[in-house]
């Protein structure tokens, strides 16, 4: 049987992808709202990740309002990444500035193959499916296995 959080992950999935996008994103905010108050230690680890780059003396409403906004960016994270899969190259490739992609053709030209580190900035996932749907080249991705195992 799935676990809970793989069902969340499918009804995300497939509530991201039925939906039309204004209604997705409006759900995706209230989402992110909701989550603040029941993330418990998810919040508080957010909460002293802000205090590291802000300061021990931030708190309050400045904090508070950080928070909601790191909930809310990782909501949108999440529902874009579910959206990924239908969205069509031409989307992907509007949406994406890529410096030095010649460098990976001409390695691919001359039988050599590429190593690419992307920080983990922004979804590295479209730049992944970018490359894939896109460029049409083959891409191979190490990443940390995610648990429970089902998701």
């Amino acid at each position: 049987m799935p676990s809970r959080a793989l069902r969340a992950f499918q009804l995300g999935s497939g509530l991201a992808r039925a939906l039309p996008v204004p209604i997705a994103d409006v759900l995706t905010m209230a989402a992110g709202a909701i989550a603040v108050p029941l993330a418990g230690e998810r919040r508080r680890q957010v909460e002293r990740n802000l205090r590291r780059v802000h300061g021990p003396d931030f708190g309050g409403l400045a904090l508070r309002k950080a928070v909601a906004d790191t909930f809310a960016s990782y909501a949108r994270y999440w529902s874009e990444s579910f959206r990924l899969p239908g969205t069509p190259p031409e989307v992907l490739d509007a949406g994406i500035t890529v410096e030095g992609w010649d460098r990976i053709v001409a390695a691919r030209a001359a039988g050599k193959g590429a190593i690419v580190a992307l920080p983990h900035l922004g979804a590295w996932e479209w730049a992944g499916f970018w490359t894939a749907t896109v460029q049409h080249t083959p891409i191979t991705v190490v990443v940390e296995a995610l648990e429970p195992v089902d998701v």
